[in-house]
């Protein structure tokens, strides 16, 4: 699940960029949420009380003073946060790039360039929230998402299946596991499957090949997520998940 809040002081404007980021991940079968401010000064407000936003997409020139200004109040306060500039003004290109920042989008050109945009922002972000840490009665297990094949859930009990061989077992839930491991390049194949694209070696009838560890195993697919899974596969492998 990828947190983002857009800032736009033309509400028509706000929903428009909001229904253009909604339409591109659900494209890329991500899970997002949105908040939408019209001012900088709420944004800054709401993220000092608590709330935290992976991306953000912000306008240049606010009625509370430059976007510029609330890049550099959260680019100091949040290292890894994801910034996008969504404007009408060119003057300001060169210094929005001295705040990091992932895309700058001129409002004219939003429907041509934020595809692109994204897929910066979900590169970029697979690789700030890459590893994870899982826990049970007995211990931890810390490991990089790329090294996990699949997750296989009974009843929400989770095992982790790694690349390695080795295996994990934990209480979580399969669909929640589903969002936030969307942006990773996994995707739900059965009720119990939740699978790593990477290592998916074939797809067959109802079943995938899973290669790795030296072997190749079979998953079973459910026949209402087979064509789902095909298109997955395909974006994947052209950069588009």
């Amino acid at each position: 699940m990828i947190r983002i809040a857009i800032v736009d002081d033309e509400p028509n404007i706000l929903d428009r960029i909001k229904q253009s980021i909604c339409s591109q991940f659900k494209e890329r079968n991500i899970a997002i949420t949105v908040v939408k401010y019209t001012n900088g000064s709420d944004l800054l407000n709401a993220v000092e009380t608590g709330y935290l936003f992976d991306v953000v997409f912000l306008d240049i020139e606010l009625p509370d003073g430059l976007g510029l200004n609330v890049a550099k109040q959260l680019r100091n306060s949040y290292r890894n946060i994801i910034i996008a500039f969504v404007t009408s003004f060119d003057n300001y290109v060169y210094d929005a790039f001295d705040y990091d920042v992932i895309g700058y989008i001129r409002k004219h050109e939003l429907d041509s360039r934020l595809g692109t945009v994204i897929d910066r922002v979900i590169k970029k972000f697979r690789e700030i929230s890459n590893e994870k840490i899982f826990k049970n009665s007995t211990g931890q297990c810390r490991e990089s998402t790329e090294n996990i094949v699949y997750f296989e859930s009974d009843n929400h009990n989770i095992t982790i299946f790694f690349n390695n061989g080795k295996e994990f077992s934990y209480t979580d839930s399969l669909k929640r596991l589903e969002d936030e491991y969307a942006i990773h390049g996994f995707i739900r194949i059965h009720s119990g499957y939740l699978v790593n694209l990477k290592y998916v070696y074939s797809i067959e009838k109802d079943y995938v090949v899973l290669k790795y560890a030296e072997k190749n195993e079979k998953l079973s697919v459910s026949r209402g997520r087979a064509k789902e899974l095909k298109k997955a596969f395909q974006q994947y492998f052209r950069g588009g998940l």
